[in-house]
């Protein structure tokens, strides 16, 4: 359906819709074959560069370095876009001291016992 069907029919205005939708319209939008190959690769330094600190810390306990790498890569470039771009967005120290917390507990949280 048409984005500006969707939004006559959510009775909002299109710009409304990209507002809180901001997905929409990335995913929607043109792309070429370089600027997806330089976001790609953009991408995947981001998460080596994550795996190799992830390596080098003594504190971080997890059983795959390369998933855990990419969850934290992901994870702090979805919560920034969707928290601090949002119609009300946290505060910049609050959005970073919390997730500074989520994720050192994931990263050092004792291994399950089974």
């Amino acid at each position: 359906m048409p984005h500006g069907r969707i939004a006559e029919a959510a009775e909002i205005s299109i710009g409304s819709l990209y507002q809180y939708y901001p997905r929409i319209l990335i995913e929607q939008a043109p792309r070429s074959s370089h600027l997806m190959d330089k976001a790609t690769e953009l991408q995947r330094t981001a998460v080596a560069d994550m795996r190799e600190l992830l390596t080098e810390h003594p504190d971080v306990n997890v059983d795959d370095r390369h998933a855990a790498a990419r969850l934290v890569v992901t994870t702090i470039e979805l919560l920034a876009h969707h928290l601090l771009a949002a119609p009300k967005p946290l505060e910049v120290t609050v959005f970073e001291n919390e997730l500074v917390a989520m994720l050192t507990r994931y990263l050092t949280a004792a291994p399950k016992t089974t």
